[in-house]
């Protein structure tokens, strides 16, 4: 697409995009606008291509423990969580975009999705050999939504 990236500590990422070092970066709404990178990027462009989430990690052999109604439970409720997590998100990414533009940043919709997934195909042709069910399945989820 164009880009060259550049491996580079959160730190010293202010200043990289202040002394034009770096000309962009990647990173979900809430850590540009609480880390005041907004204030050193002028354009924040929305891609739809990341979703940042939160693990929901417990011990295999507890899982296996827990009785079957349990382990349902336990399965239903990660599931509510990760719906209700999604919904603060969205309502979250839609304050701050109110903020980012009143703080006079630029924000640039991509309503293309086609052509965006026509020049990433590559990547994923890459990654399918190697990987092909995970591809697939990161597919699959994406059209989800």
């Amino acid at each position: 697409l164009g880009a060259s990236p550049v491996s580079l500590a959160f730190s010293e990422l202010y200043i990289a995009l202040q002394q034009k070092v770096v000309d962009g970066q990647e990173n979900p709404l809430m850590n540009i606008y609480s880390s005041k990178l907004h204030e050193v990027q002028k354009y924040i462009s929305f891609t739809g291509h990341k979703y940042e989430t939160t693990p929901f990690i417990m011990s295999k052999m507890l899982f296996d423990s827990l009785s079957a109604d349990d382990q349902k439970l336990i399965i239903e409720a990660a599931m509510e969580a990760k719906d209700f997590n999604r919904a603060e998100s969205k309502k979250a990414d839609e304050e701050l975009k109110v903020k980012l533009t009143e703080a006079g940043v630029e924000l640039n919709e991509i309503n293309d999705i086609e052509e965006f997934r026509a020049l990433t195909k590559p990547v994923y042709d890459k990654w399918r050999k190697k990987y092909p069910e995970l591809v697939d399945k990161v597919i699959k989820g994406a059209e989800q939504g």
